[in-house]
Formats: structure tokens, C-alpha cells, sequence
């Protein structure tokens, strides 16, 4: 209705682009993550051609097409990581690289931004890495996506809801599939070493967790829009 609305935050999504000093400055945040090892496995079932999503919607990129060319599940794409050599070798480790570009080719074709593999952490906070220790955020986790949830609506000065979050999409269509063994996981986690080391920063630095800053500035003010999305792309 109009009159939650006009009680609602207004917010900005950042989503499939880094996010920018200008998006951070003066502003808080809520930061969704996840454990790198999930995200990633994840982020590969999205994007499977056939068992991901609609390919209509989210069209795939060229390096997407040879990925999946190279390595049908998971599994296997884990196993590139370390053995593979040739072109699905430097494929299969360029997937989770954000950096990283299709090697041959005239135009050196880039992951595509609708790719997810290479968006984790790095991708979208290497360029604010610096300045995570004066930023005011709430971290909210995938694996304690309810608790972290209403931490952070309490923090920002608004009322959690009485009942339990609505859960969707929690299905597993390739349950099995993507179940890795303690050692798939290992090497995943390996490759996965500067996400790692960007989660602890971002765990570290968070307002809960500094001394003397525990509480945001106060409740956030009464605005007119509850939702706009920043601009996704250059």
C-alpha cells in the first residue's frame, strides 16, 4: 500500500557489477555471502545449459558454452581444477578467476556479465577492499540467512517480522550431482583462497564486531520509495 511504502527504507541493489566507492560512501549496507565452496558449486548449476536457468532469459556466454563443453557436472569441473591441461584445463581454473579473459580467439571474449562462476567476493569488493574497515555494514549469511536477517533489521532501527522468513527456490534440481567428497571440497576451497581470505576481512570489519561501534547512527528515516536498483552496467 501506499502507506508502507511511505514507511519503507528506500535501497539500492548492487548486482552483476563490482560494487564502486561511490555506491559505499555514506551509506549502509547489507552484504548477503556465502561460503565460497557452495557459492561456486551453486553458481555452476545456475549456468548449466540444460539444468540451469531458462538460457532465453539468461543467455550464456561463448566461455560459458566451452566450459560446459568441457565439464558436464561439478565433479568434474573439480577435478579440472588440478589435473586438466590444454584448453579445458585453462578454461576450467579461468571459470572462478574474475580477472581472467578466454585465452585464443581475435576478441578475447570475457566470462559475459551474465556469467556467475568468476562474481563472488573478489569480483564485487576488491575495488572497496581498502576501505572495509570505516564502512558500516551487516553481514547476512546464506547459512544463517534468519538470524543474520533480523540482526541486521534491528541494527538498522526496523522491526523484524513476528513470523519465520518465507523460504523459495530450495530445491535442489541436481541433488547428488553436486554433492563433493571432503577431498573435491578441499581443492575447490584451495582455488577459492583469495575468497576466503576476503570473507574473514568482511566478518572481521563488520559494525557487530568492532569495538565501540556496535549500534548503527539510529533508525533509518521514513522515505517515499522503498526500492530502486542502481544502475547494473557501464
Amino acid at each position: 500500500s501506499a502507506s508502507s511504502a511511505a514507511r519503507a527504507p528506500a535501497f539500492c541493489q548492487i548486482h552483476l557489477r563490482p560494487v564502486r566507492r561511490a555506491d559505499v560512501d555514506r551509506k549502509r549496507l547489507l552484504i548477503t555471502v556465502r561460503d565460497p565452496v557452495d557459492r561456486a558449486v551453486s553458481a555452476f548449476e545456475f549456468r548449466h545449459p540444460t539444468r540451469g536457468e531458462s538460457a532465453v532469459r539468461f543467455p550464456r556466454s561463448p566461455f560459458e558454452l566451452r566450459l560446459y563443453k568441457c565439464y558436464d557436472s561439478v565433479r568434474a569441473w573439480v577435478g579440472g581444477l588440478d589435473d586438466a591441461t590444454g584448453e579445458c584445463g585453462d578454461v576450467a581454473r579461468a571459470a572462478i578467476d574474475p580477472l581472467a579473459v578466454e585465452r585464443g580467439g581475435t576478441n578475447r571474449v570475457a566470462h559475459g556479465r551474465s556469467s556467475q562462476l568468476d562474481k563472488g567476493l573478489v569480483y564485487y569488493f576488491d575495488a572497496v577492499h581498502s576501505l572495509l574497515p570505516t564502512l558500516e555494514y551487516a553481514l547476512v549469511r546464506q547459512e544463517q540467512l534468519e538470524d543474520d536477517a533480523r540482526r541486521a533489521l534491528r541494527w538498522l532501527g526496523w522491526p523484524a517480522p513476528a513470523s519465520r522468513f518465507p523460504q523459495a527456490h530450495a530445491a535442489n534440481r541436481a541433488r547428488g550431482a553436486t554433492d563433493l567428497t571432503a577431498d573435491e571440497r578441499r581443492v575447490l576451497a584451495q582455488h577459492l583462497g583469495k575468497e576466503y581470505e576476503l570473507l574473514r576481512a568482511l566478518e572481521a570489519n563488520e559494525i557487530g564486531r568492532r569495538a565501540g561501534n556496535a549500534t548503527a547512527r539510529g533508525a533509518l528515516p521514513d522515505v517515499g520509495v522503498a526500492k530502486h536498483f542502481c544502475r547494473s552496467y557501464d
